[in-house]
């Protein structure tokens, strides 16, 4: 955990006005993605985000790209920058101490190393510092100097060995017990100078400064390079995310028009074929079209232009749109009984399309008597032209129609 990073939360975040209007619209989903926004922003170094990596993001959430923008956008959760860039200023305010302190460390060790390398250029050698045992009771005891390499020059707690001509000499006034084993001397001797715990506190911290710079400066360097890979790869993302939604969208329209179609189709089809069929089944009744000619006054023009009136019939149900009301054999046969009943409209419209079909008709002057062609109840031959008047008589010998 020691490389985690924190932010302040505020446990009464949900009550805030823009929130609810959040939760409101998007749900707990709206809410848990404000703060996974938050997360990301947290771990960038200037708290800002770029635009151009929502539609990453969108496909982490499992949303689409306009769904996190409209949080972004929308609520004023967050701030827009001119270059196309978005911050949280809450979570800027929250972490103005933490850089106030870094800034306050950075400026301490720049600081230090600067006093160190005065000192440095003063004295014109290194810091040196013996290894001394902890509590000022304790004598230091001689240390024999060993050859070294410049590579070894600092130990691991940065401390300095000194030269092979010199040797160590205890600092204090007690005497070395006589089973210690002394050194004898050699042409220069010196004695032991305490050195202070602060200097070599401010070299490590000008080590550890300089690192962090050189660490700096690599990530200033390979900056522009994840921008550019971060630019490239929401391009690429946000283009395959509107093919996908292009694509989403074109399903959803033809399922769409496929199922108006069909439902129309199928309730068209059904409410026709209804009522087609019950019309279809009544005039199938020899029995009831016999009575239905009487009802009428037509007589023996009633089944000779049944198809005429039937055909009118069907006119007049789509026209007037009633064939909604037609759900069962006996409300066709009232509807029909109805149509031709004697001294209505659609009873005068009947005898017109009569007139009208018997003028026309070649046939007009016979009757048809079960398959038979007849004229006052005399059969006509099967190859003979129709009967062109009232009046006219088929002559045997001639095999013609005499006036």
């Amino acid at each position: 955990m020691k490389n985690s990073q924190y932010f302040l939360h505020d446990c009464c975040a949900r009550n805030n006005a823009k929130m609810l209007s959040l939760t409101a619209d998007k749900g707990l989903e709206g809410y848990g993605a404000y703060w996974v926004l938050l997360e990301y922003l947290r771990e960038q170094s200037d708290y800002y985000m770029p635009l151009s990596l929502l539609p990453s993001l969108a496909k982490q959430l499992g949303k689409f790209t306009q769904w996190v923008e409209e949080i972004v956008c929308n609520y004023g959760l967050f701030v827009l920058t001119d270059d196309g860039r978005f911050t949280s200023q809450g979570l800027q305010q929250r972490m103005k101490p933490l850089e106030n302190k870094r800034k306050a460390r950075d400026a301490k060790a720049e600081k230090e190393a600067l006093k160190l390398a005065a000192q440095q250029a003063g004295n014109g050698t290194p810091p040196t510092a013996g290894r001394r045992t902890r509590g000022a009771s304790n004598p230091v005891r001689p240390v024999v100097a060993k050859p070294v390499d410049e590579a070894d020059c600092f130990s691991e707690t940065s401390e300095a060995l000194p030269p092979t001509n010199e040797t160590v000499q205890p600092t204090t006034h007690e005497s070395v017990s006589p089973t210690e084993k002394t050194v004898p001397p050699t042409e220069k001797t010196m004695p032991e100078k305490p050195v202070n715990s602060n200097t070599n506190s401010s070299f490590s911290a000008a080590q550890k400064t300089e690192t962090n710079e050189k660490n700096s400066a690599k990530n200033v360097e390979n900056t522009p390079l994840q921008l550019a890979d971060n630019e490239r790869v929401a391009k690429a993302s946000l283009e395959e995310d509107r093919i996908v939604e292009k694509r989403i969208e074109e399903i959803k329209r033809k399922e769409k028009e496929a199922t108006a179609s069909e439902k129309e189709s199928s309730s068209s089809g059904s409410k026709s074929s209804s009522w087609e069929g019950w019309l279809n089944e009544a005039l199938g009744e020899h029995s009831w079209l016999e009575l239905q000619a009487i009802h009428s006054g037509l007589g023996g023009a009633f089944l000779p232009y049944l198809e005429v009136i039937s055909k009118a019939f069907r006119e007049h149900v789509l026209r007037q749109g009633t064939e909604v009301t037609i759900c069962l054999l006996r409300d066709v046969k009232s509807y029909f009984s109805n149509f031709i009943r004697q001294g209505t409209v659609t009873y005068k419209r009947l005898r017109e399309l009569i007139e009208k079909a018997a003028a026309t008709n070649v046939y007009r002057f016979e009757q048809l008597v079960d398959g038979q062609r007849t004229y006052c109840g005399l059969p006509i031959p099967e190859r003979a032209p129709p009967r062109p008047a009232v009046t006219s008589v088929w002559d045997e010998r001639k095999h013609c129609w005499e006036y």
